[in-house]
């Protein structure tokens, strides 16, 4: 069973004090909205230094923070992977600049998020924060991905692949929440959102690796027969 959720930009994680969708939306920046933009990134700025965070810089110009993510898992160069994926299927604007944060925590981190935001004493694979609208003079704010590292590594025992090809098919699904996919609105909704996450997924050669399980969570969940 797929236990992850999406969230809108009101219910962000508590390291994000300050986020960037009140910025967006808008057929222009007021001076209130120029000064909550500065606020902004002074703010992650500040959260960048006192943090073990790493900032990967990508031929696009994205922006992609990610936190705590074991060197294995070698995130700083699948997630731009990911994200040419994403502009392939033209689920991203080419010529855009996406920003994108990737948090990877312990079971007892993720098991407070996931009881704080979703009422469950339980911990999960991963949870997205998406930012729905948030793209404002061709830049894109996705929102945040959290990953549970004891979950993905049991996971990737669980269903005979490394953890590297675990994260991604958490990361590629996590990514078409934060794009507004949700494959809980409607079985073709549902439908959708798997043929779309494993097109992504062959795109990385994810499918040639995980040659014991059905490459997309979706299907892997059982939410498609």
């Amino acid at each position: 069973q797929i236990t992850h959720v999406r969230f809108s930009s009101s219910k962000h994680p508590p390291w994000k004090k300050l986020n960037s969708s009140s910025l967006c939306g808008r057929a222009g920046p007021t001076r209130n909205e120029s000064c909550r933009r500065h606020l902004f990134l002074l703010h992650s700025l500040v959260e960048l230094l006192r943090s073990p965070a790493l900032m990967i810089k990508t031929c696009s110009d994205d922006q992609i923070t990610t936190t705590g993510a074991p060197l294995g898992w070698a995130l700083r160069s699948l997630i731009p992977k990911l994200l040419l994926a994403l502009r392939a299927e033209h689920l991203v604007p080419a010529r855009s600049t996406v920003v994108l944060s990737v948090s990877c925590v312990n079971a007892s981190r993720m098991k407070g998020l996931n009881f704080k935001y979703r009422r469950k004493r339980s911990t999960t694979d991963v949870l997205s924060f998406e930012q729905p609208g948030a793209v404002q003079y061709g830049v894109v704010f996705l929102g945040d991905l959290v990953l549970c590292i004891p979950v993905v590594r049991a996971q990737a025992r669980e269903h005979g692949h490394g953890v590297r090809c675990e994260a991604a098919i958490l990361l590629a699904h996590g990514l078409l929440h934060l794009l507004g996919f949700d494959h809980e609105r409607s079985s073709r909704e549902a439908t959708r959102m798997a043929k779309v996450e494993e097109a992504l997924l062959r795109r990385l050669g994810i499918g040639r690796a995980c040659k014991k399980s059905s490459t997309g969570l979706i299907r892997r969940g059982k939410v498609l027969k």
